[in-house]
């Protein structure tokens, strides 16, 4: 199954699956199992990352499904550091890619004031990469206004959209992974 297919397939089913129960559901456990080696055979199987899907936890399915690749020295979860993720519009209108820092670990030190906290984070990320400004996706618009998913489009180092409208081939799939990892090594690494 290529990347294109793969990503596809959670942009048309997830509106319409999150109204079913979600232990064991088949696209539960296809981002949860079939995708991570996908992406991380994409990536040449390098053991330096960690590649996890979510959909949710227990009998609740996310407002925002995600795909996070984590360098292992930085952080192996999506709750804090710097990590490169898949996150698909809660409408199923498309997905991103994008270079992002954790949220939750913020979120409990910082409650309210997380976006007060994680901006200067960002900007500091981003002249370090030497993007001026924003990221250059300016707008991620994941189709939620609260919470996480909130927080996970104000997290965005950059960012890269795909729309359904506009479905790229698939090498511009691995294009675009291999990338947004060399500003993430670079980050990563300074």
């Amino acid at each position: 199954m290529t990347l294109s297919t793969a990503f596809g397939r959670v942009c048309n089913a997830y509106p319409e699956v999150t109204a079913e129960a979600l232990p064991r559901h088949p696209l539960a456990q296809f981002v949860r199992t079939a995708l991570p080696p996908l992406v991380h055979a994409a990536l040449g199987q390098d053991p330096r990352y960690r590649v996890k899907g979510s959909v949710g936890r227990g009998v609740h399915w996310a407002r925002v499904p995600w795909l996070g690749i984590f360098d292992r020295t930085v952080t192996t979860s999506a709750q804090r550091g710097y990590y490169v993720v898949y996150l698909w519009c809660a409408d199923g209108s498309g997905c991103y890619l994008a270079l992002v820092h954790g949220v939750e670990a913020l979120r409990q030190q910082a409650g309210r004031a997380t976006g007060t906290v994680l901006q200067p984070r960002l900007q500091q990320a981003r002249q370090a990469l030497g993007l001026a400004g924003p990221p250059p996706v300016l707008d991620l618009r994941l189709g939620r206004t609260r919470g996480l998913a909130a927080d996970y489009e104000r997290a965005a180092v950059l960012a890269c959209p795909y729309s359904t409208h506009a479905w790229p081939p698939e090498a511009q799939w691995h294009d675009d992974l291999h990338g947004i990892m060399h500003p993430y090594r670079r980050l990563v690494e300074r």
